[in-house]
């Protein structure tokens, strides 16, 4: 009996000793694994400040880590829940190329300061058009643009008078999405035309409305004074438009159903745009900023019509 006893106090003592061991090589099941963050912003080589709506991509070589973040309003990002180890970090815009910074190491802390500046895309067309079939031609022949991620880059020049039959439509933002092949993905750079108004889509209009649906991005003219109503709806492949000083009204749903619209950016600085028709941005991605220009940020989000939208109205990132 007594042997027994202290067989019994030698096997508790081995398995208190093995206990012990086991616990101090770490693999307790109660252990928290340390994360840390990772920051930074992208910026456009434009001088257009941050950029937002960015996608940043975490990478460990060719792998990604975790699902992309978009960057904010200011162009910054923040990356949680990266362990140690040796990353880079890949950022991405429409109309920009992508870039991808060096290798650097997350070890014990956070990491600020991945800071990336993205490079505005090179025009793939420049065309003063004369009518739709040859513009159409131009475009389909130029490379690229066949996913809605990289589109083609289309800068026109001269006055949008393109002749074309009634199935195009009268008004000029009607012929440049019929211009667009079926294959292809634009971003129309309207900043060298000559153009006052896009015109109402008419309740009689007998034309079909083509290819609007494959429009990513435009650059409107500092000619331009109206956009009028649905200009612009359903345009689903809307990601961003720019809006110049001239125009002093939008049309009542213009941007109605543009679900993947994130970025609207308005450049007049004098007074808030007089005409803001209702449901203009309805059905637009819920992470919409209306960019302003800072010194009449407060009369915009105060401004008729302007004011539901004031959570969503930022100022301009320089």
């Amino acid at each position: 009996m007594k042997k027994n006893k202290v067989l019994l106090r030698g096997i508790a003592a081995a398995l208190l000793a093995f206990g012990l061991v086991f616990s101090s090589c770490g693999l307790g099941a109660g252990d928290d694994v340390v994360t840390y963050q990772i920051s930074g912003t992208i910026r456009g080589s434009d001088a257009s400040g941050g950029l937002s709506g960015a996608s940043v991509q975490l990478k460990n070589g060719a792998a990604a880590q975790g699902v992309a973040v978009s960057t904010a309003v200011d162009g910054t990002y923040t990356i949680t829940g990266a362990g140690a180890g040796t990353y880079t970090i890949e950022a991405s815009k429409s109309g920009y190329k992508t870039n991808t910074s060096a290798e650097f190491a997350v070890t014990g802390g956070n990491v600020i300061g991945k800071d990336l500046t993205l490079q505005k895309e090179d025009t793939n067309v420049v065309i003063t058009p004369d009518n739709i079939g040859d513009m159409k031609t131009l475009i389909a022949a130029a490379s690229g643009g066949t996913t809605s991620y990289a589109p083609l880059v289309v800068a026109i020049s001269g006055a949008v008078n393109l002749s074309g039959s009634n199935s195009e439509g009268a008004d000029p933002l009607h012929k440049l999405f019929a211009a667009i092949p079926n294959d292809k993905y634009v971003t129309y750079d309207l900043s060298g035309c000559t153009l006052t108004s896009i015109e109402d889509i008419s309740e009689s209009a007998t034309y079909a409305r083509t290819n609007y649906d494959r429009l990513v991005s435009i650059i409107l003219p500092d000619t331009l004074t109206a956009i009028g109503e649905l200009a612009f709806v359903n345009c689903y492949s809307l990601t961003s438009a720019t809006i110049p000083n001239g125009v002093t009204s939008i049309g009542v749903g213009a941007f109605y159903g543009c679900s993947s619209l994130k970025n609207m950016t308005i450049l007049r600085d004098t007074t808030p745009l007089a005409t803001l028709g209702v449901v203009a941005f309805y059905g637009t991605h819920a992470d919409l900023a209306i960019q302003v220009p800072e010194s009449i940020l407060a009369a915009y989000k105060a401004a008729d019509g302007w004011s539901s939208y004031a959570t969503k109205i930022v100022a301009i990132t320089q």
